[in-house]
Parts: C-alpha cells; sequence; structure tokens
C-alpha cells in the first residue's frame, strides 16, 4: 500500500461548529512538498483538494475519517491516522460514530471501541465512478454487519438492516432498505 501524499494540518470546525484539529493528505505532485511531509497552515479550509480527511477533538475523539473512494486501499487513512497521533501525542482510538467502513478500518488497526450510532455510507454513486468494487465495498460484509449488531447490543433481527448499512453507496443502502 503506497499513498503519494503529503499532509497539511489545521485547526477548523466540523459540521456541528465545534473546534477541531484537521489533517488532510494532498496528492504529490511536481511543485508539492514531498511524500510524508506534514505543512502546517492558519487557513480553515486548508483540506480543499485533498483527498482526504481526519478531524479530531483535543480530547482524542474520532470525529471523521474519510477517503475519496478511488484514493483508497493505499493506505491513506492509516497514513494520516499515524500522523495525527504523532501530532498530538493522543492514541486517537475513540469513535462513537462511525459507518460499516469506519468499523472494518478500525479492526484493521486492532481497535476495539464503543460503537453508539452507526452511520451509513457517505458516498453516493456518482463517488464511485472511476472506482474498482474492492475501493467501495468490504472484505466480509456479514462479518462486520454481525460485529456491529454485537456492538451496537442488537438482536439478530437487526441484521438486515445493519447488512444494508454496509452497502457501497447511500443510494445502494437505501434500495436495501427499501426492500426490507
Amino acid at each position: 500500500m503506497s499513498h503519494n501524499c503529503y499532509f497539511v494540518y489545521t485547526r477548523t470546525k466540523d459540521s456541528l461548529g465545534d473546534p477541531v484539529h484537521a489533517l488532510s493528505p494532498h496528492p504529490c505532485g511536481p511543485s508539492t512538498p514531498t511524500q510524508g511531509q506534514l505543512v502546517h497552515s492558519e487557513e480553515p479550509d486548508a483540506a480543499d483538494g485533498s483527498c482526504g480527511l481526519l478531524l479530531w477533538t483535543d480530547e482524542g475523539m474520532l470525529k471523521l475519517v474519510g477517503v475519496q473512494p478511488r484514493w483508497r486501499r493505499k493506505g491513506i487513512a492509516t497514513a494520516l491516522w499515524n500522523q495525527a497521533r504523532e501530532l498530538s501525542g493522543l492514541p486517537l482510538d475513540k469513535a462513537p460514530v462511525r459507518s460499516a467502513l469506519g468499523e472494518a478500518w478500525l479492526q484493521s488497526l486492532g481497535i476495539d471501541t464503543p460503537l453508539e450510532l452507526l452511520t451509513g455510507p457517505m458516498d453516493s454513486r456518482d463517488d464511485a465512478v472511476g472506482t474498482v468494487p474492492v475501493q467501495l465495498g468490504l472484505d466480509d460484509v456479514d462479518a462486520i454487519a454481525r460485529r456491529i449488531t454485537e456492538l451496537l447490543g442488537q438482536g439478530a433481527d437487526t441484521l438486515p438492516y445493519i447488512r444494508a448499512q454496509c452497502a457501497p453507496t447511500f443510494e445502494d443502502a437505501e434500495e436495501q432498505m427499501r426492500a426490507l
């Protein structure tokens, strides 16, 4: 897994207006910083033009970890997380609100943390244009759905609904939910 990105750090606000730390990966080019280099910015919109974003609080709560679909499976989310942990000095191992993709990623890091709210997929079919299925989907949907059911303390009767939230796009999740 190789990413060819440099990182930009800034302080900004999340979608609720709360202050957060932001780290964004940007593709390297002939006139950019080199791979893995960290740039500090005072601009709250420093993530513009990036291929992903990681947001965290002063308390070490992960608020968002996202990588654009065509950039996935290159180690970018993990590189962001490692860089953010180094910057913050915090473990960044709490993410009470996450998607099925987020749960799979946390499992790949060996992080077992409580789940309070499962979000559906954030990608649209338009976002998926130019990607291959492995960049959108989970390797083992059934295993992740069972794990999420367990984390949420739900019974087996909720498994079909949780499995629908494991769909690659929000349109796919919506179609699967309607079919239930």
